[in-house]
């Protein structure tokens, strides 16, 4: 399995979703306190990471060798900041050419440039990650490259919402005294409201972050949240808990499992289900974590298995 493929894994918005890593492990403009792949040094440069043609190859032979038609979206979801990638106009529109619908979760910190914009245009489906409703608030969950301007952000949005016509979405992560307080959660849905989206996704921490203060909030703050969004005419739907995920099951175990890894933890039994429906036993995994390859990491009362990130596997030297 190639790792600009992961999947189809089951998703909470999209049905069972063929993903595509088009930017290297946390090439990210934002270091969240809440990411499940852990910290990391932001980026805003655009550059070229990938050559699209490649993706669309390996995007296509894994069409071929699986059920496609049981595969509902082609999703860049990269285990960084998609809009990083300076070919992502070209890489859309060759994964658009492969028969599928093609969706883009970004955190919209680039949409301030025009050329990001419309590169997004030409896919079918957008979420973009709305935090905060204050500069403040916005640079202690989301830790942004320092030369981004949140007010910036907002209007990129707002530009990018006026002329698109696919299906936008929103998500908001909620952070236990971080974002949940009653003067965020207004201002954020007023941000959220002025873009019209079809849908607003409220989620909370669920998989190990990157920083271990990190906790869900409680209910009547989750209540809040939904309040503050209905008062301004935007029905918002919960991402809590966990949802029954099925992965399906790869010719290569190995090669799967470290796949989805990188960009989606997998809890133990998930694990296990994944490993049986593809005849594999545990040995595939105690293999990587002998090697350091994954690790196992306990969160919320739930054990998480987690792809190392590059420079921390065993055996990695700083140089």
């Amino acid at each position: 399995m190639d790792d600009h493929v992961f999947g189809p894994v089951p998703s909470r918005r999209l049905g069972q979703s063929l993903g595509v890593n088009n930017v290297p492990a946390k090439t990210c403009t934002y270091s969240c306190v809440y990411c499940q792949l852990g910290a990391a040094p932001q980026h805003i440069e655009r550059r070229t990471f990938y050559r699209p043609e490649d993706i669309a190859t390996v995007v296509k032979n894994t069409l071929a060798s699986r059920h496609a038609d049981d595969i509902d979206y082609i999703t860049l979801v990269p285990d960084g900041e998609p809009t990083l990638d300076l070919q992502l106009d070209k890489t859309i529109r060759l994964l658009k050419l492969l028969g599928k619908p093609v969706a883009v979760i970004t955190n919209g910190s680039l949409l301030w440039q025009k050329n990001v914009r419309m590169a997004l245009m030409q896919a079918d489906w957008v979420s973009i990650k709305i935090d905060a409703g204050s500069t403040a608030v916005w640079r202690r969950v989301n830790h942004p490259h320092p030369g981004l301007d949140y007010p910036r952000i907002q209007k990129g949005w707002q530009r990018f919402a006026d002329s698109y016509e696919g299906t936008l979405t929103t998500e908001t992560m909620l952070v236990n005294g971080v974002n949940d307080g009653a003067g965020e959660l207004e201002a954020i849905a007023g941000h959220v409201a002025m873009l019209k989206p079809a849908t607003v996704y409220l989620a909370v921490p669920t998989r190990p972050p990157a920083m271990s203060w990190v906790r869900p909030p409680g209910e009547k703050a989750r209540a809040m949240a939904y309040t503050a969004f209905k008062q301004h005419g935007v029905a918002a739907k919960e991402l809590t808990g966990y949802s029954p995920e099925r992965f399906a099951a790869g010719d290569d175990p190995t090669a799967h499992v470290m796949a989805i890894l990188a960009v989606h933890p997998m809890r133990k039994k998930e694990l296990e289900q994944l490993l049986m429906d593809s005849n594999a036993g545990w040995n595939a995994v105690q293999e990587l974590m002998d090697s350091g390859d994954i690790r196992a990491v306990d969160y919320q009362g739930q054990r998480f298995y987690v792809r190392a990130l590059p420079g921390t596997r065993r055996g990695d030297s700083d140089g």
